[in-house]
């Protein structure tokens, strides 16, 4: 059975007073209230890392409601290596619904660290700004223990993490590889082309370079139908009207696969054309020259003008 994440919808108030209804914060409500006893399995692959993908995406919200979870990990330690941290490590590991392989508690650390530190930094990007640390330390977030915010903003203002701050800021911005896929990971996308490319196997496709159908149809397949307004991989502002003039795909939506296709198709044919209609020209070029010279041999000046008519021919061929 497929237990879903949800989370909290809260109810906001426009300038009217109509009420308006936001997503709120992911909780894993589901999960965490299962019947005791009850786990969800979780597949790895040769990797060791999770790979099936249903269960690996809930995997993944719930690690991320754990990492904020101020009783089992506390912003108030400076780093995730703090040997202070390893009682907080082991009852994370313990207090899963998941059921894994042992040897993937290590990845399963790794990611919470990883989300420790995002949640850590999504706080300072939030509410550290130029205000007194009075107030800063006045105002704590929703879901955040004070006692631990307020550690966490002493430990912000001290000069030696506000230099550790602006050295990894400026190492973050030599990164050229950024991960663009937002929650989906790298081994989801993979197993999903895998599945794809199954799939058109059964029609007799392959996925090669010169295959622009198979292309396109296992592009769809792994990252979905084009949103209106905008082109994938194209960059911000560019719209499909613009981008696809002419060819639509199904809805309305462009395909600039199909589009590359047709006119490497339209090309290849008036190159045929060409070299057809060229070929015919020559052999009756060549036909009316011998036919010429036997009606009329050369003599006097007129040989050199005949010469010079065949040189031009052969040139042409």
């Amino acid at each position: 059975m497929l237990i879903h994440a949800c989370s909290f919808i809260l109810n906001h108030v426009d300038e009217k007073g109509n009420p308006i209804r936001r997503r709120g914060r992911t909780t894993c409500a589901d999960i965490q209230n299962m019947p005791p006893g009850t786990r969800i399995h979780i597949e790895v692959n040769e990797n060791n890392i999770p790979c099936n993908i249903p269960e690996s995406i809930l995997l993944g919200s719930y690690l991320g409601v754990v990492a904020r979870d101020p009783m089992l990990a506390p912003i108030a330690f400076p780093d995730w290596r703090n040997k202070g941290m390893e009682p907080f490590k082991k009852k994370m590991l313990a207090e899963s619904n998941f059921e894994f392989p042992g040897h993937i508690r290590h990845w399963i650390l790794q990611s919470l660290g990883v989300k420790w530190r995002n949640y850590k930094t999504t706080l300072k990007a939030e509410h550290w700004d130029s205000r007194p640390i009075e107030e800063i330390l006045e105002t704590v977030p929703a879901g955040v223990d004070q006692t631990q915010w307020c550690q966490l903003v002493n430990q912000w203002s001290k000069p030696a993490d506000q230099e550790r701050a602006a050295k990894n800021s400026a190492n973050a911005k030599k990164q050229t590889c950024p991960h663009t896929m937002g929650r989906v990971s790298s081994v989801r996308r993979q197993k999903e082309t895998t599945q794809a490319c199954k799939l058109l196997a059964e029609e007799g496709l392959t996925p090669e370079d010169d295959n622009i159908e198979a292309n396109e149809r296992v592009f769809a397949i792994v990252m979905g139908p084009e949103h209106s307004g905008r082109v994938r991989t194209q960059g911000f502002g560019v719209t499909p009207t613009r981008f696809f003039p002419q060819r639509k795909t199904e809805g309305g939506r462009a395909s600039n696969f199909g589009q590359i296709a047709s006119l490497r198709e339209e090309f290849r044919s008036f190159q045929d054309n060409q070299k057809r209609e060229f070929g015919l020209f020559r052999d009756e070029m060549r036909q009316f020259m011998q036919g010429f010279q036997m009606n009329h041999p050369p003599h006097g000046g007129s040989e050199m003008f005949v010469q010079y008519e065949m040189d031009f021919i052969q040139k042409a061929i």
